[in-house]
Protein backbone atom coordinates (compact mmCIF):
# COMPACT_ATOMS: atom_id res chain seq x y z
CA UNK A 1 0.00 0.00 0.00
CA UNK A 2 1.01 3.61 -0.55
CA UNK A 3 1.37 5.84 2.51
CA UNK A 4 -1.89 7.85 2.55
CA UNK A 5 0.01 10.90 3.71
CA UNK A 6 1.86 10.94 0.41
CA UNK A 7 0.51 12.65 -2.68
CA UNK A 8 0.11 10.39 -5.67
CA UNK A 9 1.26 12.49 -8.59
CA UNK A 10 -0.29 11.04 -11.72
CA UNK A 11 1.73 12.04 -14.79
CA UNK A 12 0.12 11.27 -18.13
CA UNK A 13 1.38 11.27 -21.68
CA UNK A 14 -1.10 12.73 -24.19
CA UNK A 15 -0.78 11.27 -27.70
CA UNK A 16 -1.76 7.60 -27.73
CA UNK A 17 -2.20 7.53 -23.96
CA UNK A 18 -5.09 9.83 -23.07
CA UNK A 19 -6.08 9.81 -26.74
CA UNK A 20 -6.61 6.69 -28.83
CA UNK A 21 -4.28 7.90 -31.57
CA UNK A 22 -1.54 10.43 -32.22
CA UNK A 23 -2.87 13.98 -32.71
CA UNK A 24 0.12 15.72 -34.31
CA UNK A 25 -1.55 15.69 -37.74
CA UNK A 26 -4.51 17.55 -36.23
CA UNK A 27 -2.19 20.22 -34.84
CA UNK A 28 -0.39 20.51 -38.19
CA UNK A 29 -3.75 20.92 -39.94
CA UNK A 30 -4.31 24.14 -37.97
CA UNK A 31 -1.39 25.75 -39.77
CA UNK A 32 -2.45 24.51 -43.19
CA UNK A 33 -6.02 25.74 -42.63
CA UNK A 34 -4.83 29.18 -41.53
CA UNK A 35 -2.44 29.45 -44.49
CA UNK A 36 -4.49 27.71 -47.16
CA UNK A 37 -3.66 30.36 -49.76
CA UNK A 38 0.08 29.86 -49.26
CA UNK A 39 2.11 27.37 -51.28
CA UNK A 40 3.17 25.29 -48.26
CA UNK A 41 5.35 22.20 -48.26
CA UNK A 42 2.95 19.21 -48.10
CA UNK A 43 2.71 17.60 -44.65
CA UNK A 44 3.61 14.20 -46.10
CA UNK A 45 6.91 15.67 -47.31
CA UNK A 46 7.67 16.92 -43.79
CA UNK A 47 6.90 13.47 -42.37
CA UNK A 48 8.97 11.60 -44.96
CA UNK A 49 11.96 13.89 -44.42
CA UNK A 50 11.79 13.15 -40.68
CA UNK A 51 11.54 9.39 -41.23
CA UNK A 52 14.51 9.45 -43.60
CA UNK A 53 16.59 11.46 -41.13
CA UNK A 54 15.61 9.11 -38.28
CA UNK A 55 16.50 6.02 -40.33
CA UNK A 56 19.92 7.42 -41.22
CA UNK A 57 20.66 8.33 -37.61
CA UNK A 58 19.54 4.91 -36.35
CA UNK A 59 21.70 3.07 -38.87
CA UNK A 60 24.78 5.06 -37.83
CA UNK A 61 24.26 4.92 -34.08
CA UNK A 62 26.58 2.86 -31.87
CA UNK A 63 25.83 0.61 -30.11
CA UNK A 64 22.91 -0.60 -32.27
CA UNK A 65 19.70 -1.92 -30.70
CA UNK A 66 20.77 -5.57 -30.86
CA UNK A 67 23.76 -4.70 -28.66
CA UNK A 68 21.71 -2.72 -26.14
CA UNK A 69 20.42 -5.66 -24.13
CA UNK A 70 19.70 -6.65 -20.54
CA UNK A 71 22.61 -6.27 -18.15
CA UNK A 72 24.38 -3.66 -16.09
CA UNK A 73 23.78 -0.21 -17.55
CA UNK A 74 21.14 -1.40 -20.04
CA UNK A 75 18.63 1.32 -19.16
CA UNK A 76 21.36 3.98 -19.26
CA UNK A 77 22.49 2.87 -22.73
CA UNK A 78 18.91 3.04 -23.97
CA UNK A 79 18.49 6.48 -22.44
CA UNK A 80 21.63 7.62 -24.27
CA UNK A 81 20.16 6.40 -27.56
CA UNK A 82 16.90 8.24 -26.94
CA UNK A 83 18.78 11.41 -25.99
CA UNK A 84 20.80 11.16 -29.22
CA UNK A 85 17.58 11.74 -31.21
CA UNK A 86 17.49 15.41 -30.17
CA UNK A 87 19.20 16.68 -33.38
CA UNK A 88 16.79 14.62 -35.51
CA UNK A 89 13.80 16.16 -33.75
CA UNK A 90 15.36 19.63 -33.92
CA UNK A 91 15.90 19.40 -37.67
CA UNK A 92 12.27 18.37 -38.13
CA UNK A 93 11.05 21.43 -36.22
CA UNK A 94 13.39 23.59 -38.28
CA UNK A 95 11.75 22.23 -41.45
CA UNK A 96 8.35 23.18 -40.09
CA UNK A 97 9.61 26.64 -39.21
CA UNK A 98 11.19 27.14 -42.64
CA UNK A 99 7.97 26.04 -44.35
CA UNK A 100 5.99 28.71 -42.48
CA UNK A 101 3.22 26.24 -41.65
CA UNK A 102 2.19 28.04 -38.46
CA UNK A 103 2.75 31.60 -39.65
CA UNK A 104 0.05 33.86 -38.25
CA UNK A 105 -1.58 31.15 -36.12
CA UNK A 106 -3.01 32.57 -32.89
CA UNK A 107 -4.33 30.98 -29.70
CA UNK A 108 -7.97 31.32 -30.78
CA UNK A 109 -7.24 29.34 -33.97
CA UNK A 110 -5.81 26.49 -31.90
CA UNK A 111 -8.68 26.48 -29.40
CA UNK A 112 -11.32 26.43 -32.15
CA UNK A 113 -9.57 23.59 -33.98
CA UNK A 114 -9.34 21.59 -30.77
CA UNK A 115 -13.04 22.00 -30.01
CA UNK A 116 -14.00 20.97 -33.54
CA UNK A 117 -11.68 17.94 -33.43
CA UNK A 118 -13.45 16.68 -30.31
CA UNK A 119 -16.93 17.59 -31.55
CA UNK A 120 -16.43 15.85 -34.91
CA UNK A 121 -14.73 12.82 -33.28
CA UNK A 122 -11.50 13.38 -35.17
CA UNK A 123 -9.89 13.09 -31.73
CA UNK A 124 -11.10 10.36 -29.40
CA UNK A 125 -10.17 9.80 -25.77
CA UNK A 126 -9.46 6.40 -24.30
CA UNK A 127 -11.99 4.67 -22.09
CA UNK A 128 -11.62 5.92 -18.54
CA UNK A 129 -10.00 9.27 -19.37
CA UNK A 130 -12.59 11.33 -17.48
CA UNK A 131 -12.29 9.48 -14.16
CA UNK A 132 -8.51 9.62 -14.36
CA UNK A 133 -8.40 13.38 -14.93
CA UNK A 134 -10.88 13.90 -12.10
CA UNK A 135 -8.14 12.86 -9.68
CA UNK A 136 -6.75 16.37 -9.99
CA UNK A 137 -7.65 17.71 -6.55
CA UNK A 138 -6.17 20.33 -4.26
CA UNK A 139 -6.09 18.16 -1.14
CA UNK A 140 -2.47 17.57 -0.11
CA UNK A 141 -2.83 13.79 0.16
CA UNK A 142 -5.06 13.25 -2.89
CA UNK A 143 -3.83 12.20 -6.32
CA UNK A 144 -2.74 15.14 -8.47
CA UNK A 145 -2.61 15.08 -12.27
CA UNK A 146 -0.15 16.53 -14.78
CA UNK A 147 0.19 15.99 -18.52
CA UNK A 148 3.67 15.64 -20.03
CA UNK A 149 3.86 15.66 -23.81
CA UNK A 150 6.12 16.29 -26.79
CA UNK A 151 3.02 17.60 -28.60
CA UNK A 152 3.47 20.95 -30.29
CA UNK A 153 0.68 22.74 -28.45
CA UNK A 154 -0.23 22.78 -24.78
CA UNK A 155 -3.15 25.04 -25.73
CA UNK A 156 -4.48 22.36 -28.08
CA UNK A 157 -4.30 19.71 -25.35
CA UNK A 158 -6.01 21.90 -22.76
CA UNK A 159 -8.75 22.97 -25.20
CA UNK A 160 -9.42 19.35 -26.19
CA UNK A 161 -9.86 18.35 -22.55
CA UNK A 162 -12.11 21.30 -21.80
CA UNK A 163 -14.23 20.55 -24.88
CA UNK A 164 -14.59 16.90 -23.87
CA UNK A 165 -15.85 17.97 -20.42
CA UNK A 166 -18.03 20.76 -21.77
CA UNK A 167 -21.38 18.99 -22.02
CA UNK A 168 -21.06 16.61 -19.08
CA UNK A 169 -19.05 18.42 -16.40
CA UNK A 170 -20.33 20.67 -13.66
CA UNK A 171 -18.84 24.12 -13.24
CA UNK A 172 -16.60 22.85 -10.46
CA UNK A 173 -15.24 20.07 -12.69
CA UNK A 174 -14.60 22.52 -15.52
CA UNK A 175 -12.60 24.77 -13.21
CA UNK A 176 -10.65 21.79 -11.92
CA UNK A 177 -9.81 20.59 -15.44
CA UNK A 178 -8.59 24.04 -16.45
CA UNK A 179 -6.06 23.90 -13.61
CA UNK A 180 -4.39 20.67 -14.74
CA UNK A 181 -0.76 21.48 -15.63
CA UNK A 182 0.02 20.70 -19.27
CA UNK A 183 3.77 20.54 -19.89
CA UNK A 184 4.22 20.63 -23.66
CA UNK A 185 5.40 22.91 -26.46
CA UNK A 186 3.43 25.86 -27.75
CA UNK A 187 2.51 27.35 -31.11
CA UNK A 188 3.77 29.12 -33.02
CA UNK A 189 6.97 27.12 -32.85
CA UNK A 190 8.82 29.97 -34.53
CA UNK A 191 8.93 31.74 -31.19
CA UNK A 192 11.25 29.11 -29.69
CA UNK A 193 14.68 27.88 -30.60
CA UNK A 194 14.12 24.40 -32.08
CA UNK A 195 16.65 22.76 -29.76
CA UNK A 196 14.78 24.14 -26.72
CA UNK A 197 11.57 22.32 -27.61
CA UNK A 198 10.33 19.30 -25.64
CA UNK A 199 10.91 16.52 -28.15
CA UNK A 200 12.65 13.50 -26.60
CA UNK A 201 12.37 11.01 -23.77
CA UNK A 202 15.16 12.91 -22.02
CA UNK A 203 13.19 16.17 -22.21
CA UNK A 204 10.15 14.50 -20.68
CA UNK A 205 12.25 13.06 -17.87
CA UNK A 206 13.49 16.57 -17.05
CA UNK A 207 9.88 17.77 -16.89
CA UNK A 208 9.04 14.91 -14.54
CA UNK A 209 11.94 15.86 -12.28
CA UNK A 210 10.72 19.45 -12.15
CA UNK A 211 7.20 18.32 -11.22
CA UNK A 212 8.27 15.90 -8.51
CA UNK A 213 8.10 17.22 -4.96
CA UNK A 214 9.47 15.66 -1.81
CA UNK A 215 7.15 12.90 -0.69
CA UNK A 216 5.44 12.48 -4.06
CA UNK A 217 4.57 8.98 -5.22
CA UNK A 218 4.85 9.16 -9.01
CA UNK A 219 2.59 7.12 -11.26
CA UNK A 220 3.54 7.64 -14.91
CA UNK A 221 1.43 6.47 -17.85
CA UNK A 222 2.69 6.36 -21.44
CA UNK A 223 2.58 4.32 -24.62
CA UNK A 224 5.77 4.78 -26.63
CA UNK A 225 9.56 4.88 -26.52
CA UNK A 226 9.41 8.61 -25.83
CA UNK A 227 8.02 7.62 -22.42
CA UNK A 228 10.79 5.15 -21.57
CA UNK A 229 12.80 7.32 -19.17
CA UNK A 230 9.72 8.49 -17.27
CA UNK A 231 8.31 4.97 -17.01
CA UNK A 232 11.61 3.80 -15.57
CA UNK A 233 11.98 6.75 -13.18
CA UNK A 234 8.43 6.63 -11.78
CA UNK A 235 7.46 4.77 -8.61
CA UNK A 236 4.93 2.96 -10.79
CA UNK A 237 5.36 2.95 -14.58
CA UNK A 238 2.33 1.96 -16.65
CA UNK A 239 2.13 1.53 -20.42
CA UNK A 240 -1.06 1.44 -22.50
CA UNK A 241 -1.43 -1.44 -24.97
CA UNK A 242 -4.11 -2.01 -27.57
CA UNK A 243 -5.02 -5.37 -29.06
CA UNK A 244 -3.42 -5.49 -31.55
CA UNK A 245 -0.70 -3.08 -30.47
CA UNK A 246 0.08 -0.02 -32.55
CA UNK A 247 3.57 0.53 -33.93
CA UNK A 248 4.66 2.83 -31.08
CA UNK A 249 3.32 0.43 -28.47
CA UNK A 250 5.07 -2.48 -30.15
CA UNK A 251 8.35 -0.55 -30.27
CA UNK A 252 8.12 0.16 -26.53
CA UNK A 253 7.29 -3.49 -25.79
CA UNK A 254 10.28 -4.68 -27.81
CA UNK A 255 12.51 -2.18 -26.00
CA UNK A 256 11.38 -3.31 -22.56
CA UNK A 257 11.75 -6.99 -23.51
CA UNK A 258 15.20 -6.40 -24.97
CA UNK A 259 16.38 -4.60 -21.84
CA UNK A 260 15.13 -7.33 -19.52
CA UNK A 261 12.23 -5.49 -17.90
CA UNK A 262 9.34 -7.53 -16.55
CA UNK A 263 5.98 -6.44 -18.00
CA UNK A 264 2.86 -7.45 -16.09
CA UNK A 265 -0.85 -6.66 -16.36
CA UNK A 266 -1.65 -4.02 -13.76
CA UNK A 267 -3.45 -5.18 -10.65
CA UNK A 268 -3.40 -4.03 -7.05
CA UNK A 269 -2.99 -7.63 -5.89
CA UNK A 270 0.18 -8.15 -7.95
CA UNK A 271 1.53 -4.76 -6.92
CA UNK A 272 0.95 -5.40 -3.21
CA UNK A 273 2.81 -8.69 -3.58
CA UNK A 274 5.79 -7.53 -5.62
CA UNK A 275 6.01 -3.76 -5.57
CA UNK A 276 7.76 -2.67 -8.76
CA UNK A 277 10.56 -5.24 -8.70
CA UNK A 278 10.78 -9.02 -9.00
CA UNK A 279 13.78 -11.26 -8.56
CA UNK A 280 15.27 -12.72 -11.71
CA UNK A 281 15.23 -16.46 -11.04
CA UNK A 282 17.49 -17.10 -14.02
CA UNK A 283 20.23 -14.98 -12.50
CA UNK A 284 22.48 -16.61 -9.92
CA UNK A 285 22.84 -13.35 -8.05
CA UNK A 286 19.06 -12.97 -7.83
CA UNK A 287 19.21 -9.47 -9.24
CA UNK A 288 15.97 -7.51 -9.20
CA UNK A 289 14.10 -6.85 -12.43
CA UNK A 290 12.13 -3.63 -12.85
CA UNK A 291 8.42 -4.14 -13.49
CA UNK A 292 6.58 -1.96 -16.00
CA UNK A 293 2.85 -2.56 -15.74
CA UNK A 294 0.45 -2.47 -18.68
CA UNK A 295 -3.26 -1.78 -19.16
CA UNK A 296 -5.78 -1.83 -22.01
CA UNK A 297 -7.86 1.10 -20.75
CA UNK A 298 -7.53 3.91 -18.25
CA UNK A 299 -10.26 2.61 -15.93
CA UNK A 300 -7.75 -0.02 -14.82
CA UNK A 301 -5.49 2.74 -13.53
CA UNK A 302 -8.29 4.46 -11.60
CA UNK A 303 -9.18 1.16 -9.97
CA UNK A 304 -5.53 0.56 -9.09
CA UNK A 305 -5.16 3.99 -7.46
CA UNK A 306 -8.33 3.55 -5.43
CA UNK A 307 -7.23 0.15 -4.19
CA UNK A 308 -3.68 1.07 -3.21
CA UNK A 309 -4.41 4.53 -1.87
CA UNK A 310 -8.03 4.44 -0.79
CA UNK A 311 -9.31 7.31 -2.98
CA UNK A 312 -12.70 7.05 -4.66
Amino acid sequence: MVDKEKTIRLCLDWDGTLTKKDTLHLVAAIGYDCNRDANLTPWDDIVQAYLSDYKQHKEGYTPPADQRKAGDGAARRESNWLASLKPVETRSIERVQAAGIFKGVIKQDVELAARLAVQKHKLQFRTGWRTLLMYHQKSAAAPSVSILSVNWSATFIQACIEAAFQFSASGMESTMVASIPVCANELPLVERRPDSCISTSTDKLEMLRQLRKDGDFIVYVGDSATDFDCLNAADVGICVRDDPMGSSQQELKETLDRLGFETLRLSSEAYKETGCYVFDGANEGKKRKRIIWWVEDLDEISKFIEEIHGHT
